[in-house]
């Protein structure tokens, strides 16, 4: 009996199918967006009349400071935050969708809007932390990086946990093909989009620079316009 090996190579185009997986959208701010939101963060902090905004959340941190939308609206921040959260939502509809209707989908993202609920500063100071927490009373969140200290190394060096923030997804734990969270460690200028239920933790930190771990975040929510 002859027998044919098959010998030739393909070219073969295949997709990937994760529906059931939540979407950590990840992206760097223009220079100019940084820029101003390095100013404005700045403006909240000296004001005299700043609104603390800790009641609200989870974090064990003393410096949690709300910025009003009058300062975004000024800069026209409120459209371009509103805009990547449009196009996170739109790619998580692609996700789910299947391939012959990702053209359908480019209409349904026109009808996406958004509304940006509130926004604050998280100045972290060496020491403070935030617990595992979700965002409620929405469904997008979002964290972005203004200045980052140089951190001391970790008492574990080999681990490297301290500044880092911590994305714990819900699948199973890790395994030789997925693995469920995710650590980053801040540098100025990432801006990151997530589900409001994510869990996620930041971790103290220790470090001789003179400024904070600061970031800023945004809690949205968003419909379909008939």
């Amino acid at each position: 009996m002859n027998e044919e090996n098959i010998s030739q190579s393909f070219k073969m185009s295949y997709t990937l199918h994760r529906p059931w997986s939540d979407i950590l959208f990840e992206t760097t701010l223009p220079p100019t967006v940084l820029e101003k939101m390095i100013e404005i963060s700045d403006k909240v902090l000296a004001d005299s009349k700043r609104i603390s905004w800790g009641e609200n959340l989870a974090g064990q941190i003393k410096e949690e400071l709300l910025i009003e939308p009058e300062l975004l609206k000024k800069e026209n921040l409120l459209d371009f935050f509103g805009n990547m959260v449009q196009e996170y939502v739109h790619q998580c509809n692609l996700q789910q969708a299947p391939s012959d209707q990702h053209q359908h989908m480019e209409t349904v993202k026109n009808h996406i809007q958004v509304t940006v609920n509130s926004m604050w500063i998280v100045e972290q100071q060496p020491g403070e932390y935030n617990p595992i927490h979700t965002h409620t009373n929405c469904d997008i969140s979002t964290v972005m990086y203004l200045k980052a200290p140089i951190f001391l190394p970790s008492e574990k060096t080999e681990r490297n946990d301290d500044g880092t923030i911590y994305f714990i997804g819900s699948s199973s734990p890790k395994t030789k093909l997925n693995t469920n969270s995710l650590k980053v460690k801040p540098t100025p200028g990432a801006f990151f989009i997530f589900p409001s239920h994510l869990q996620h933790t930041v971790y103290p930190y220790k470090t001789n620079d003179n400024f904070a771990r600061r970031s800023v975040s945004f809690n949205a929510s968003f419909e379909y316009k008939k």
